[in-house]
């Protein structure tokens, strides 16, 4: 699932990037939307699941984690914005979304 979430993800953050129409725009972040939605889950589930942790600590940690990147997201997002541009920045999700393949985290 955490594949499929991650290319609908990305997919939706190249559509924003390179709409040219508000439409565009808007239909890219609902796919993008859509792709992030099915990851937290699948993320907290495998955290509750780890050797050493209980299940409240663990999801005790995947609400922390949350809360952090919900602050913190749109701060970075708006940072490199100023330097790239708004759309653009949204691409910054799809070496995020390879590390997270990548890392299987």
């Amino acid at each position: 699932m955490v594949p499929i979430g991650a290319a609908v993800t990305a997919a939706g953050a190249v559509v924003v990037a390179a709409a040219g129409h508000p439409a565009v725009v808007i239909a890219g972040l609902l796919v993008a939307g859509a792709g992030i939605a099915t990851l937290y889950p699948v993320t907290l589930a495998a955290l509750t699941g780890t050797p050493g942790l209980s299940g409240a600590h663990a999801a005790s940690l995947g609400a922390l984690a949350s809360g952090t990147a919900i602050l913190a997201a749109p701060a970075a997002l708006a940072r490199v914005a100023d330097v790239t541009g708004l759309r653009p920045a949204f691409l910054i999700t799809v070496p995020l979304l390879a590390l997270l393949l990548v890392f299987k985290i």
